[in-house]
This record gives structure tokens, sequence and C-alpha cells, in this order.
């Protein structure tokens, strides 16, 4: 199996690569591994970790994508990360709309942290995508304030700004 990697989002232009030889071998042998010492949830969130450490971004939207949409509950953990991913190889569309889904799973879930989590990485795709400006922006901030308040922490959050990176 060969892989294809994500080697260049400079300017809105993609650009992919076939991982080298050894890289790709590498990758082989740490994929055999934890399919060999793990299952379920923790073996595909360890491989799309591993996908994407190397650059893998297709393997690794794919392999969450099947993972997600065979379980019921859907997988909170699974779903962050795949959101995730979609925001780095731009996909906005269906980052908003699963970074949303996994904000109403951390509020029925009543976890706080995640939420503040979330609602941090909505604010900054919101600020990113329309500016610190926009209603979504300042809606999502506002939110993101409450609740790190109601977490105890002593600063509410400063606008929130893309810096290319999750």
């Amino acid at each position: 199996m060969g892989y294809t990697r994500l080697v260049d989002r400079s300017r809105c232009k993609t650009f992919f690569s076939v991982l080298p030889q050894a890289d790709a071998q590498q990758v082989k042998t740490a994929v055999a591994h934890l399919q060999a010492t793990l299952d379920g949830e923790a073996e595909a969130l360890a491989l799309a970790h591993l996908y994407r450490s190397h650059e893998l971004y297709a393997d690794a939207i794919a392999l969450l994508e099947a993972y997600h949409q065979a379980t019921n509950p859907p997988s909170i953990a699974v779903a962050h990360l795949l959101a995730d991913l979609y925001w780095e190889v731009e996909l906005w569309q269906q980052a908003e709309a699963l970074y949303l889904q996994v904000l109403e799973q951390y509020r029925q879930a009543e976890d706080l942290d995640g939420e503040v989590t979330v609602l941090t990485q909505l604010a900054t795709f919101y600020g990113a995508l329309l500016g610190p400006t926009d209603a979504k922006t300042i809606a999502y901030q506002a939110q993101l304030d409450r609740q790190r308040q109601a977490l105890g922490m002593k600063e509410p959050s400063a606008p929130e700004q893309f810096d290319g990176s999750i």
C-alpha cells in the first residue's frame, strides 16, 4: 500500500506527494503493531494520530469517517479528532458541522472541559473564516468566556487568533 501525504497548503493550494519508501515501511510496521495490540476506538484513534503525524490526512480521515459512521452512539473523541482533521485540510463545512455536533455531545455529557475546548476551536474557526467582528465569532467567544468563568478560570479569554494549527 502506498501512502500519499499533504505537503503544502500555502496560498490555498494543496499538493500531495508519495511518502518515501522508508517512511512508508515505518508506518506499515507501526500500523501492524497498533492493530495487533489495540481494538475499537483506541485503535481508530491511535491509527489516525499515526497517519496525522506523517501527514497522511486522507488515510486518517477515511479511517475516522468509517469508524464514526459505524458506531452508535458516535464517539466524541473520534468526532472531535475528525473535525480537527477536516479543519487542517481546509474542509470548512465538514469541520464546522462536526464541531457543532461535538459541542452538543459535550454539553449532553456535561463535560465542561470538552465544551471549553470546542468553544475555543469554534471561536478561532469563525474568527479565521469570518473575522473577529463577525456575529458568530463574537457569540462563540462570549460562550467560551462564560464557560471559562464557570470553570473558575481567572481571566476571560482574549479573542482567539488563527495561527494555522489546531
